[in-house]
């Protein structure tokens, strides 16, 4: 039973090492690659859909998952897993502010987290997101080519 509870005490440092390491970013890197694309056009406050909503739902679940998982290979059980978060929750340090935020996370919050982490993967600038076609001020594509092609179009008979 002495061997649980210091496994039990030692869990928040054996997470917070998880949390820093490569795996569990791994694992997320894997999840926002998957999920962000469909927040591309995620704007606060506008309608939401339901792919976006499961999305939040999933990442909760694949955060605790990861979680449970790394703690069931001390051998601590999913049981104490609530134990652990309120131990962490008293915790000062970044790490298990950041994690009870993650796991608290609204879904507007959410929302704009995996668009900024969509443009982020995919080289998107809000601009160029906002205007759709990626002509802006600083554009490099000449706006009179793109014209033309569009007058060829609607002017030159197809066969």
């Amino acid at each position: 039973m002495d061997e649980a509870k210091a496994l039990i005490k030692a869990a928040p440092s054996i997470l917070d090492s998880y949390v820093r390491g490569d795996s569990f970013k791994e694992a997320l890197n894997t999840f926002y690659k998957l999920h962000s694309p469909k927040f591309s056009e995620f704007v606060e406050g506008d309608e939401y859909r339901l792919d976006q909503s499961e999305a939040h739902g999933q990442y909760l679940d694949e955060l605790e998952a990861l979680l449970e998982g790394k703690l069931e290979e001390f051998t601590i059980t999913s049981d104490h897993f609530a134990e652990v978060l309120s131990t962490m929750l008293e915790g000062n340090d970044d790490v298990s502010k950041q994690l009870m935020e993650a796991m608290d996370l609204s879904f507007e919050d959410f929302g704009s987290m995996m668009r900024s982490k969509f443009d982020e993967l995919y080289g998107v600038t809000r601009k160029e997101a906002d205007v759709g076609l990626g002509l802006n001020a600083h554009s490099k594509r000449n706006p009179a080519l793109s014209l033309r092609i569009l007058w060829d179009i609607e002017n030159v008979p197809v066969p």
